[in-house]
């Protein structure tokens, strides 16, 4: 049981900054009231209309998450008329320790940056069928995974009924970033627009939507088993029917008590292991600047050409060829 939450901005230049504090603070809001749906860490992923972006996550619970200074700092990247969305998560941990933030959320794949609440049952399957890498232990990076690899949206899909668990999910094409994804699966999704700021805010209850915004909100419907398309210029919504295979593993079982499957396989069986060392993104000036903010380095003493540069999620940055 994680928390999805999030806002999605139509374009329109002639909000102000003010609307714009608004919709900063309102994103802070939701995410501390999704922090009852999971408290192991944090994050959220602020994307640009031109498709530059940030990415800021801790294993720190959401009220504690948002005392930070380098999150405060970070959150100064939203911008009235810039932003196309800010895509949020409150994880619950049921496989791959917060303590390493590739396993926390949002999650990082190429130009892929998501979030999912739920669990992926068959990701080891998934991740040899189709001779993924694997960066980190938990089961949601798949998801993201088979979004980059595919060929286009249809072959998307069609990977998707391929995935068994419990999904929904949020993510975002950095090639494409007028488009925001929206999958609304066998796990829960409520959306509703807000007609003063002009955008819609997700979340995985109607009450984290609810707590963000005293404005009348125009809920909008979506059934189980429907992947959105929104576009950040109109904000027009494409649906289109999607579904993952139903079923059960063995090696999971569901906790009444957290409302979220949890992983037991047999002490026999091997712990995951990522299948690549050394996590090689695609990153932004802005992973920079909050290097520099995050180490209190000079900004005239920092080279950017050197070779350990620390991103927001922890991952070291290297100079792509």
């Amino acid at each position: 049981m994680c928390g999805l939450v999030g806002i999605i901005n139509k374009k329109d230049d002639s909000r102000t900054m003010f609307e714009g504090r608004r919709i900063r603070d309102s994103f802070i809001k939701m995410t501390k009231t999704a922090n009852s749906r999971g408290g192991h860490s944090t994050g959220f992923a602020i994307i640009q209309r031109d498709g530059d972006y940030l990415l800021c996550k801790r294993d720190k619970d959401a009220y504690r998450f948002f005392l930070d200074r380098s999150v405060l700092n970070a959150l100064d990247f939203v911008d009235h008329k810039d932003t196309s969305a800010i895509i949020g998560h409150t994880r619950y941990s049921t496989q791959g320790s917060p303590k390493n933030n590739e396993n926390n959320h949002p999650i990082r794949a190429n130009n892929t940056i998501g979030t999912h609440n739920g669990s992926v049952w068959n990701d080891d399957e998934l991740f040899e069928k189709f001779g993924l890498e694997r960066f980190a232990e938990v089961d949601s990076e798949v998801l993201f995974r088979l979004y980059d690899y595919s060929e286009n949206f249809k072959d998307f899909i069609d990977k998707l009924k391929l995935v068994e668990g419990n999904v929904s999910m949020v993510w975002q094409d950095l090639e494409f970033p007028e488009y925001v994804y929206l999958f609304k699966g066998n796990n829960p999704l409520e959306i509703a627009y807000i007609p003063s700021l002009k955008c819609y805010a997700y979340g995985s209850t109607r009450e984290i939507v609810k707590s963000g915004f005293s404005d009348e909100l125009r809920w909008v419907e979506v059934e189980p088993n429907t992947l959105l398309r929104v576009n950040t210029n109109t904000l027009q919504i494409n649906r289109t029917d999607a579904r993952i295979k139903e079923g059960t593993n063995r090696y999971f079982r569901f906790d009444s008590k957290i409302g979220a499957s949890v992983q037991v396989k047999p002490k026999s069986c091997k712990p995951k292991k990522r299948t690549h060392t050394r996590f090689v993104p695609r990153y932004s000036y802005r992973d920079r600047i909050e290097d520099i903010l995050e180490r209190d380095i000079p900004q005239q003493r920092l080279d950017f050409n050197r070779e350990d540069v620390v991103a927001n999620d922890g991952s070291t940055i290297k100079k792509v060829k």
